[in-house]
């Protein structure tokens, strides 16, 4: 009877420096919180216990949080598998109420497909985002090297790594000109080791450019 009523009850404990209102407030706003609430309220409707206790489905939410902060997808993969079921099964449902509805009621028809399109969309994507998960990344890192004689080596390096992991003979550092290169990896050839050396003009100005109109005109005079 104790757990009936302490069932919409949320347990607070008050902030240091905030007032009750203000401890209230701050938890209220806390996702874990909103959306336990709103679950709770969803999920009770299928029970005949009704509504579980918000603080029962706060633990559940906040449980399930921490454990994708710390990289553990497996409750999201569950959610994905699960949810792509879901909609199909409503596909499933929506297509047989077209094929009742098929000769007698066309506009019916025509709703029910279009809503078994959307299900039938919405369980592709919902696949598609759980083949996301599973499916590793490629990332391509590009390094410019510059060696003595103005030569520069371009490198790729590709990382393999799946999602919400890190990427493999990662040090956490930033790479750096030189960071990454293999030992083979030598300057292309150059005649001149020391590099060509920069142009200096040896003139002050452009040379004069002959106007063609002159020429025109000159050429006109001569002709006459």
């Amino acid at each position: 009877m104790s757990e009936k009523q302490d069932a919409g009850h949320l347990k607070l404990q008050r902030m240091p420096g905030k007032t009750d209102e203000q401890t209230m407030a701050y938890t209220t706003l806390l996702p874990h919180v909103r959306h336990a609430y709103a679950m709770g309220r969803w999920a009770g409707k299928g029970f005949p216990e009704g509504q579980p206790g918000i603080q029962a489905s706060v633990d559940i939410v906040t449980e399930q949080c921490s454990l994708g902060r710390a990289g553990n997808l497996g409750p999201q993969i569950d959610l994905l598998v699960t949810q792509a079921m879901t909609l199909d099964a409503a596909f499933t449902d929506l297509m047989n109420q077209a094929s009742v509805n098929m000769g007698k009621h066309p506009d019916a028809v025509d709703r029910y497909l279009r809503l078994a399109m959307k299900a039938q969309a919405q369980s592709r994507a919902t696949i598609e985002a759980l083949a996301a998960i599973h499916r590793p990344r490629e990332q391509t890192v590009r390094h410019v090297h510059v060696h003595e004689g103005g030569q520069a080596v371009v490198a790729d390096e590709f990382h393999h790594h799946a999602a919400g992991g890190q990427i493999e003979n990662d040090d956490g550092q930033a790479h750096a000109a030189g960071a990454g290169k293999s030992p083979e990896c030598t300057a292309l050839p150059c005649a001149d080791p020391v590099g060509a050396p920069l142009p200096i003009p040896h003139r002050a100005g452009k040379e004069e450019v002959p106007d063609a109109r002159r020429r025109t005109r000159k050429r006109r005079t001569e002709g006459q």
